[in-house]
């Protein structure tokens, strides 16, 4: 792992977490991660959603993004700190926004399984052959 231009303050992660956290915002995958940790994907899937619940994440860059907020992850100090610090953050509210619009998008456009009548088909058939609905039979 390349940790040249991130500096982690743990606060409330611990080893693993903070490992993961590094990989992740270094742009590494979960079966690379796996590999380097020496575990299954499974286990790396299921270290992932409990890091997204300690940073009250949705999705592991909005994870990522909430480790820079929280200044758990800081830009390594440069001859343009504040420059750098304010273009991570800049970055990281891009990625909330487009992280909360996609999940928002998704769940606007989902499938939709129609209302069912609380009658049953014989039932209607029944009606509509013995003349007795109006509605039905217009």
């Amino acid at each position: 792992m390349d940790n040249a231009n991130l500096t982690l303050h743990p606060q409330h992660l611990d080893q693993t977490d903070q490992q993961l956290l590094l990989a992740h915002a270094n742009g590494m995958t979960n079966r690379q991660i796996a590999n380097e940790i020496g575990t299954d994907m499974a286990t790396v899937n299921q270290l992932n959603r409990q890091l997204q619940q300690k940073l009250d994440a949705s999705s592991l860059p909005h994870a990522i993004a909430q480790a820079f907020i929280k200044g758990i992850l800081a830009v390594k100090n440069t001859a343009r700190t504040i420059d750098g610090e304010v273009i991570a953050r800049t970055l990281c509210l891009c990625l909330v926004m487009i992280t909360s619009a996609q999940s928002l998008d998704s769940n606007m456009m989902r499938t939709r399984s129609p209302q069912r009548s609380n009658r049953n088909p014989t039932t209607v058939m029944r009606v509509v052959r013995a003349g007795r609905n109006k509605e039905i039979d217009a």
